[in-house]
């Protein structure tokens, strides 16, 4: 008499360890979407030389001009540029994987959907920080170049390296911010109506409370994103006074809005079915 023996699948799933997820999805991210933010980079940079720092603009305000904001001012321009670049780029990065199918197929191999966020999350961290590091030196180093070849004195090219280094984190935040918002509605089109919204509000609230509007607005992502570029920018309060926003202050609310789009967005993407 034989005996049957039937097969039952395991009660739990294997799962990856962090890193192993976290390297995957560098990979991923490398693979299918750095290639095309690289070109786009490049095509970004050759219009900030030719636009932002030709010739003759280094000559006619280069010697009333700061030399920190002479450097500063290409890196700013390009920060706005990498900022906009990679989040459309995150956004993708996931709204590709959830409106195609492959995140939940990549749920059945990696159950746990806090690591699979965050791992994500990580992933769009480390590449935006590698993609924005390069651009930034390159527009630092293109920039000086310019200068030095245009006669213009520039005792180093450090002066520009703290603006490329808020300009960095700036490109990380905006990052996540994309990663955010597209991984809680599960579609990239989420990232761009989100902007949209806020510009639709910020005009509309410049139009209907014309008076005493930029106090309303003081610690808001715009004047925020300004202060923290800049390294601090006056805001003018009602009536007749104005205020310093320091690039700190600035820093502070940046990192606040993102952390909460994130932890909102981990918070809904563990809950919401995954089709």
């Amino acid at each position: 008499m034989t005996t049957t023996t039937t097969w039952r699948p395991p009660t739990h799933a294997p799962t990856a360890s962090y890193g192993a997820l976290v390297t995957i999805e560098i990979r991923r991210y490398a693979m299918r979407r750095l290639p095309r933010a690289a070109l786009a980079s490049l095509g970004a940079l050759t219009l900030a030389v030719w636009f932002l720092i030709s010739p003759r603009f280094v000559m006619s305000v280069g010697s009333q001009a700061d030399t920190a904001e002479m450097l500063g001012a290409p890196v700013i321009a390009m920060t706005v540029l990498m900022m906009l670049l990679l989040y459309a780029t995150a956004a993708t990065f996931i709204g590709a994987d959830s409106s195609s199918g492959a995140l939940s197929q990549w749920l059945t191999f990696a159950p746990d959907r806090t690591k699979v966020f965050w791992s994500k999350a990580t992933a769009v961290a480390v590449c935006s920080v590698i993609v924005a590091g390069a651009v930034l030196a390159l527009t630092m180093v293109v920039a000086f170049a310019t200068f030095v070849a245009s006669g213009v004195h520039v005792p180093s090219i450090l002066t520009a390296l703290p603006y490329a280094a808020r300009g960095l984190v700036a490109c990380v935040l905006a990052a996540l911010g994309g990663y955010a918002v597209s991984a809680a509605f599960g579609r990239t089109a989420a990232a761009p109506l989100a902007i949209a919204v806020y510009v639709a509000l910020f005009v509309t609230r410049n139009v209907l409370f014309s008076a005493g509007w930029e106090y309303d607005w003081r610690f808001g992502p715009a004047v925020s994103l300004m202060a923290f570029l800049l390294g601090g920018t006056w805001v003018t309060q009602h009536p007749f006074h104005q205020a310093y926003v320091t690039w700190q202050q600035g820093a502070a609310i940046l990192a606040l809005l993102v952390a909460t789009a994130l932890l909102a967005s981990w918070a809904w993407f563990c809950r919401r079915d995954h089709d």
